[in-house]
């Protein structure tokens, strides 16, 4: 028999995620997108080369849809010998009120899934909702989960079930964009470097070198820097100042913040 390692998505509502969720360019909902798919590629490193994963969303508005989104994405990239696409929906009209983009996007999800559950069969029922994530923890082998709670019911059930757990903290999300900006900063001077003194160079250098060295485990050779355009630096740097403030905000929100183990 195939089998399948179920991946499920719980996340905050919508409401409670403090910038637009529903806008897929927004640069806080790209950088959520990238950690979805890293938190998915953890778990399939986690196992072996021929298992399939099998990723399932409720489609609630917000991160459920994106998660769906990637999910196809991936699925379209690696193929459904890889893949596998479910939605479990809670009851029976959960997008009627979907704004038209919203709407559109359910559509799409529900049309291009491998498997579609109906959870109940109520027309419109609220409580069904939080049945469905009940469901999914029952339902799952590991669970991605957006929210900056720590110690919900829904997490408390879940370590219950034993189920683990891959966190990711919208606040994390802001505090990278954040870092990131400031470590770029930083790095203007290896950019445009006809605009500053010799000595704010090296001392650039120094710094995003250090920073790359500490959290990223990486030794800069600035002499490879000497054949790059302006554009070309600038987009180097704004990857790697990117790369370092996950590392730092991670590294972070590990050491200071007292909590139980992810």
């Amino acid at each position: 028999m195939e089998r399948f390692i179920r991946i499920s998505i719980l996340s905050d509502r919508f409401d409670k995620i403090s910038w637009d969720i529903f806008d897929w360019k927004n640069e806080y909902t790209q950088i959520l997108y990238k950690e979805l798919i890293n938190s998915v590629e953890t778990i399939n490193n986690l196992m072996e080369n021929n298992s399939k994963l099998m990723l399932t969303s409720s489609l609630e508005l917000g991160v459920d849809i994106l998660f769906s989104h990637m999910a196809i994405d991936l699925q379209k990239r690696l193929g459904r010998d890889k893949i596998i696409t479910r939605v479990a929906i809670p009851y029976l009209n959960q997008g009627i009120s979907y704004s038209d983009v919203n709407s559109k996007r359910y559509k799409e999800i529900t049309q291009s899934s491998d498997l579609i559950i109906f959870l109940s069969d109520k027309i419109s029922a609220r409580e069904e909702i939080e049945k469905s994530k009940y469901w999914r923890i029952d339902n799952s082998d590991y669970l991605i989960m957006v929210s900056n709670d720590r110690d919900s019911e829904l997490i408390k059930y879940a370590r219950n079930k034993k189920l683990p757990i891959f966190f990711i903290r919208p606040k994390n999300i802001i505090d990278i964009v954040s870092t990131r900006d400031k470590i770029l900063e930083y790095a203007y001077p290896l950019i445009y470097k006809d605009n500053y003194a010799g000595v704010v160079v090296d001392t650039s250098k120094k710094i995003i070198f250090d920073y790359t060295k500490n959290l990223l485990g990486l030794e800069l050779n600035f002499k490879e820097d000497r054949n790059l355009s302006e554009d070309s630096l600038f987009k180097k740097y704004s990857l790697l100042s990117l790369k370092i403030s996950k590392s730092l905000v991670k590294f972070n929100d590990f050491v200071f913040t007292d909590r139980k183990i992810d």
